[in-house]
């Protein structure tokens, strides 16, 4: 996995965390402001993901599997 603290962006810092094995991605987001168009985590791993969730609830899937997060902080998950 990856974290990083602070990250400068055009919205202010943000902290991030990155996990995942191949058939789960975790992401925790946040604090910070999100832009208008949200934040876009995208599936890193071969295939395409079944579900998704954004603090515990059912999150839409793009048809390259990417989730967007409208507000943080996020906790997301992805399986396959």
């Amino acid at each position: 996995g990856v974290a990083v603290e602070g990250l400068r962006t055009e919205h202010g810092r943000l902290n991030l965390a990155l996990r995942g094995d191949g058939r789960k991605l975790l992401a925790s987001m946040g604090p910070g402001e999100v832009p208008a168009g949200g934040l876009v985590v995208t599936w890193p791993f071969d295939g395409r993901p079944r579900e998704a969730l954004v603090n515990g609830r059912a999150a839409d899937l793009g048809l390259d599997g990417s989730v967007v997060v409208r507000s943080l902080p996020a906790q997301v998950v992805v399986r396959r």
